[in-house]
Order: structure tokens, then C-alpha cells, then sequence
């Protein structure tokens, strides 16, 4: 198998560093550029790149009744701005945790959900943005999503809303697996709990998803 690629006791902050170094080579980013960012495409679409990793507090945080961070507010303040700001048709929140799929275990819920009825954590960093929306009255915000290693559609709707709020725009989310994966029937529905279960999921091949959204951009350029 060869040699170790890294030594034995690193500490995991200079493995941290040399990730982000590579981020930064690998891609279109200048040094010290923020990593969440936009992108419009013609008249009729528009992607925002928001940052899950740098920002976010430990994952156990998820689990506590005060607000736990995944955005941070700048950044969030941010992504309001320029979904409220945005002329386009389709406003695309593309990003590598998924809004409507819990992730992670006991103690270790990684993305924004958590199996509680109640509306904690980073659940309510979410809510802030999704109240937003409804209260600016924002049309077509849709998230595309990944990190659970299948393929997904998730509808979330107000009207089968859990947690004791309802006050938020239907979203559709499209989970996106890597391109080998296949569908699964251990998704779990929008268990965000401000909108869970409310969810019809239709299960879709990366292939299939991502040729139906590169025909999607084709068909609204200018």
C-alpha cells in the first residue's frame, strides 16, 4: 500500500491548512478569497456558493435549544442580500450539506437538521433564511445539494410543517450523490422538523440530474 501520506500525530489544524491551500490552487479563487460567492447566467439564473465549512460551530452545538452556526451571520446576511436583490428567474443555492436531509448521528448531526420536533441549533439559522424569503416574498429558490451519497428530490411545504411554524415558502431541493451512486430508500424526509415529512421524494440518478440541469442552463441562456 506504500508509505503513510502523512505522519503519524499530525495536528489535525496543519492538515486543515493544507486542504485549504489546495482548495485555493485547484480552483478559480484568488489567495484569501472568500469561498461563498454568485454567479448569474443570463437573465434567467443566478447560483449562490455559500461556505458550510469555515463558518460553522461543532457539530454537537446542533443539538442545543440556542442558535448554532453554520453560515455565521455575515454570511447569511449575505446570501439574504443578494436573493432579495437577485432579478433572476431561478435562484439556485448550490452547496455541499443539504437544507432538507438530516446528516450525521447522535451528537454529530453535521448539516442543519436534527431528529427533534423542535426547532434548534443550526435549524434555526435555516428558518431565519427560509422566514426571509417568505417575508420578502422571493420567488424560485432552489437548493442543489450533495454530500449523502444518493440521489434525491425533497419537496418541503408549509402545510405539512412540524415544529410550530409554518411561515415559509415551498423548496425543492435536489440532492446530487456522486456519479456512480444510485437512488435509496434511507433518505430521510426533510427531517429539518420546521417542515418535516413534508416531503414527496422521487429518487433520480446523478446522470439523469445533471443532464437535465446542464439542458436547463442551455435552454435560459441569453
Amino acid at each position: 500500500m506504500g508509505a503513510p501520506l502523512y505522519e503519524e500525530g499530525l495536528p489535525a489544524n496543519d492538515l486543515w491548512a493544507n486542504s485549504l491551500q489546495a482548495l485555493y490552487e485547484f480552483n478559480p479563487l484568488e489567495k484569501d478569497e472568500l469561498l461563498y460567492r454568485k454567479q448569474k447566467f443570463g437573465k434567467h439564473l443566478e447560483i449562490f456558493f455559500p461556505d458550510f465549512r469555515s463558518y460553522r460551530s461543532p457539530n454537537a452545538d446542533n443539538d442545543k435549544d440556542e442558535l448554532a452556526a453554520m453560515m455565521g451571520q455575515e454570511q447569511l446576511q449575505w446570501l439574504k442580500d443578494g436573493l432579495k436583490e437577485s432579478t433572476a428567474t431561478w435562484k439556485i443555492i448550490s452547496s455541499h450539506d443539504p437544507l432538507g436531509v438530516v446528516t450525521g448521528g447522535d451528537g454529530d448531526r453535521d448539516s442543519f437538521g436534527q431528529e427533534d420536533v423542535n426547532i434548534k441549533g443550526r435549524e434555526l439559522e435555516l428558518k431565519d433564511l427560509l422566514g426571509f424569503i417568505h417575508d420578502e416574498d422571493i420567488t424560485g429558490v432552489v437548493s442543489l445539494t450533495s454530500d449523502v451519497h444518493y440521489t434525491a428530490y425533497v419537496n418541503m411545504s408549509p402545510d405539512k410543517a412540524e415544529g410550530g411554524w409554518d411561515q415559509f415558502k415551498p423548496l425543492d431541493e435536489f440532492v446530487i450523490g456522486p456519479i456512480h451512486a444510485g437512488e435509496t430508500k434511507q433518505t430521510l424526509a426533510s427531517s429539518l422538523l420546521l417542515f418535516p415529512h413534508a416531503v414527496f421524494k422521487m429518487y433520480l440518478t446523478p446522470m439523469l440530474i445533471a443532464f437535465s440541469f446542464s439542458l436547463f442552463t442551455r435552454i435560459l441562456r441569453p
